[in-house]
Formats: C-alpha cells, structure tokens, sequence
C-alpha cells in the first residue's frame, strides 16, 4: 500500500514538472512590425529592422516638423478682440475649400447649440506644398495660457485642393470644441490636457462614423490594449484610474499605433511640443469610441452645468471627486459596463492548456494503476 501511494505521489510530481514545462517563458519573443525581430542577427534581419526603424524616425521627424509649423502659425494668429472666432487661410487656398472649412466649424459650433464660442478659437488652413500626404492633417495647438486661443491648424496638400471635404471620421474643431463650449479651462485641466497629449479629450461631439457605431466592445483578443477596459469593466479601480492618467503607462502607450515600437531612437523628438497634437483622420478604431472620447463621455453625462464646474477646476480626477463626492473610476466602470461586454479577466489558462494538462495527469494516473502491484489482506 505504501508502494502504491508513493507512485501516485510521483504520478502527481511528474504531471506538475510537465505543466511548468509548458508555461511560457517570462519573456517571450516580441515581433516587430512586418514579422521582424528585433534580436534576429542575420542580415535580411539586421537590414529589415533598420529599414523600418529609419522608417519610424522619419515620421516622427515629419511630425515634429509640421508641429513646429502649427505652432509658429499659432503664435502668429492673434485673434481680434471683436469676435470669439476667427479664420485665417493661405492666399493660395482655393474659394471653396475656405467655404468648406468655415462651414463646417460653424456646424460643429451649431451642433453644440453656440453661435460663437465663449473662448477665441482660430481656425488656421496652411497649404503644405512639400508634403506627400494624400489628405489633410490636423493639428490643435493648447494654448499657451489656460486664457489664450485655443488653435485648429489643417495642413492640406494641393493634390487636395480639388476635392477637400472633412473626414467623417473626424471634427474640425477636436478639443477646442471644449473651450468653444465651456471657456478657459481651470489651471488643473490645462494641465492634464497638455500631459495627457489631448489621448482622452480628442472631440467634444463625436465623429459621425463613431456616433453610428452604437454596438458594445468585444475585448476577447490577445490584444493587450484592452486589459483596461476589460478590468475596469470588472470593476477594477486601478484598471479604471488608468483611463485619466496623465502619466505614461504601459497602457497609454499601447493606445498609439502598433508599430510605435520602432519610436525608440527618436523619443526626444516625439516629445518636442507637447501642447501641439496632431490628429490623423484614419487612425480610429473601435476602441476609440471609448479612449479618445472619454472627456466628451463624461460631459455628456454630466451635463452643461456639472461638467463646467470639472472643467474649470483642478483637472478630471480632483474636480469630479469635489463636484460629485465620489471617485472617478466608478463613473468609468459604469461607462464601461454600458460599452463594453464582459469578459473573464482571469488566470488566462486557455482550454487546450487545461485539457493537455487533464490528459497528462490521466494518463500517468491510470498508468500508476496498471503497474502497481496488488495484495490481498
């Protein structure tokens, strides 16, 4: 009897050695963008991954380029003291696509129920001869004071000028949408605005394409950008905190396009300009309905009234806690069990693993059984 037990003990043993066996490793290989691997030293590997990383430092290079030029365009605007709003085009910019421009803005400012905005907004439409982008690009410049204008710049290419028209998947105005709504921001919001780089206040009203998308956010994927929606969804409060934070946290940057990998050697300047952000119209997805308009989330729950004290106090966090009397993060788990369906954010043992490791432990078990020798008392 005890030859029997001490074979099942080492059954167990031996199935428990090859379930760690199985687990992944604490490190596993990261691909890169178009299946490169950083560490991959043969020569098409070594030339892949500096091809796609000179690639990436050009764009952000690019960027930081039309980010300077947006905000001396800024800095140069000064708006008249006679009216809220203000338009300024280059002189080779065709009729109608300054018609376009200012009919548009004035939509978006009639959609919000203003005639004209109660903080100066300018409206800035460059043309940008030298780029090759095949449609406009928009930059909102902060201001530099919480009481100075609020500025949209549009870099748009001449190849443009024939057909120009917004992006359904965009809002001319963006974040100065909540200056137009609400005033200057309060010293606090200002500042959450720069350091959040404007990742959570992107609109005030939303995009048409995104105000159609009304069904709930599947999060099922291995996808590691939607850990904090889904446990903030189960009513994790850290999970949920995450959201608003102004700091860098693995999941604010997971919230960027998925080859900023490769942004590494030109993280100086990606960070020049922090209160000048440029959006690009057909980089949205399903997430974003959530991420990117989560302050318009919270202003249209809250209200005109409510949601303009937050806005001109300390920031989000602080200012809706002293407004509402309760933390943030529950209004965002309640956001998200209204968007997001549930999902279980457990240990992450797939089914495979389960039933491999069932299989294993059976069959050492059953085998234990056949060998062990019999006795009658």
């Amino acid at each position: 009897m005890n030859n029997t037990f001490a074979r099942i003990g080492a059954a167990i043993a031996i199935a428990l050695l090859i379930v760690f066996a199985l687990k992944p490793g604490e490190k596993p290989r990261q691909r890169g963008w178009w299946g490169g691997y950083e560490f991959d030293t043969t020569a098409r590997g070594k030339l892949n991954n500096r091809f796609y990383l000179s690639r990436r430092a050009a764009f952000e290079y690019q960027a930081a380029e039309e980010r300077a030029m947006a905000r001396e365009l800024a800095n140069a605007a000064t708006p008249p003291a006679a009216s809220t709003l203000s338009f300024r085009f280059s002189p080779d910019l065709p009729a109608k696509v300054r018609t376009a421009i200012e009919t548009t803005v004035r939509a978006e400012l009639g959609a919000l129920g203003l005639e004209s905005p109660r903080h100066p907004v300018v409206v800035i439409a460059a043309s940008d001869p030298a780029t090759k982008a095949p449609r406009y690009r928009r930059a909102v410049v902060l201001p530099e004071r919480a009481d100075g204008p609020c500025t949209v710049v549009l870099h748009i290419p001449p190849r443009q000028f024939g057909y120009f028209r917004t992006s359904s998947m965009d809002r001319t105005l963006g974040s100065c949408a909540f200056h137009a709504a609400y005033g200057a921001p309060g010293a606090g919001m200002h500042e959450w605005l720069r350091e959040t780089k404007l990742e959570r206040a992107a609109y005030l009203t939303a995009p048409a394409s995104v105000a159609e998308d009304t069904a709930m956010l599947k999060t099922r994927s291995y996808f590691t950008a939607n850990i904090p929606l889904r446990g903030c969804r189960a009513g994790r409060p850290v999970l949920c905190d995450v959201h608003f934070s102004a700091s860098d946290t693995v999941f604010a940057r997971l919230d960027r396009m998925f080859f900023d990998e490769f942004a590494t050697m030109s993280t100086e300047v990606n960070g020049l300009l922090p209160d000048v952000v440029m959006f690009e119209p057909s980089m949205t997805s399903e997430r974003s309905r959530i991420t990117q308009g989560l302050l318009a989330e919270l202003a249209t729950s809250l209200g005109q009234d409510r949601f303009g004290t937050i806005w001109r106090g300390d920031g989000p966090t602080r200012g809706f806690e002293r407004a509402e009397g309760r933390p943030l993060w529950e209004w965002t788990h309640e956001l998200m069990v209204k968007r997001v369906l549930p999902d279980d954010i457990g240990s992450g043992l797939t089914l495979g693993s389960a039933l491999l490791t069932l299989l294993v432990a059976g069959g050492v078990f059953v085998l234990t059984l056949k060998t062990a020798p019999r006795r009658i008392d």
